[in-house]
């Protein structure tokens, strides 16, 4: 049976965690994925912003729920996926998109510099990942977006430490979601540089 193009696209019933979605691409995915019906979990660390979003998503039609945080704290990132799961019944679709760029010369950067660029990208979809993939495998339905930027490849080699977080999300999936969700099942686009796992149905 084909299915139809509509049909693919909704996601009426699921619920999106994305991370750093009060502005940039995170925001965009948000609108996107509450226009195709999910619910989305909007996140960011300012509750004033997360509940404006919330606010504008549900003007449009859509359903949000506030997941404010700063997702560097593990301990507070993972109490707030937990609270999501709780109320939305599951996370069907993880979105790590909080990062921002730094484009600087290795010998420039500083201590500060390299742990808030790996703590925001890196940790934060490690954290993310590690919470909810093991509750998607059992479901047998989930999808993970790992978000990267082609500035890695744009800067011409001015953005060692974006770079070297962006090489971290690659090792991420070589070193456990290929194994958990089976290679058969990944897709990598090289050109965007994300990153998109699904699962569906038998995982045998």
């Amino acid at each position: 049976m084909t299915t139809r193009l509509p049909d693919l696209l909704d996601l009426t019933g699921r619920t999106a965690f994305i991370t750093g979605s009060t502005r940039g691409l995170g925001w965009s995915t948000a609108q996107c994925l509450a226009g195709l019906g999910a619910r989305v979990a909007i996140n960011g660390r300012s509750s004033d912003a997360v509940d404006a979003r919330c606010r504008e998503i549900e003007q449009a039609g859509g359903q949000a729920l506030p997941a404010a945080c700063d997702v560097t704290d593990g301990d507070r990132f993972n109490a707030v996926l937990d609270d999501i799961s709780t109320q939305a019944g599951a996370i069907d679709i993880l979105v790590a998109s909080a990062a921002h760029f730094l484009i600087k010369p290795i010998e420039d950067t500083t201590d500060d510099d390299i742990s808030a660029l790996l703590d925001g990208k890196l940790f934060s979809a490690m954290t993310a990942t590690r919470r909810l993939a093991p509750a998607m495998h059992n479901r047998g339905w989930g999808r993970i977006v790992l978000v990267s930027s082609m500035g890695v490849i744009a800067s011409g080699g001015l953005a060692p430490v974006d770079s070297a977080a962006s090489g971290g999300s690659g090792s991420l999936r070589q070193g456990n979601l290929d194994g958990l969700f089976s290679p058969r099942r990944h897709l990598q686009h090289r050109r965007t540089r994300l990153l998109r796992y699904r699962v569906d149905g038998d995982l045998s």
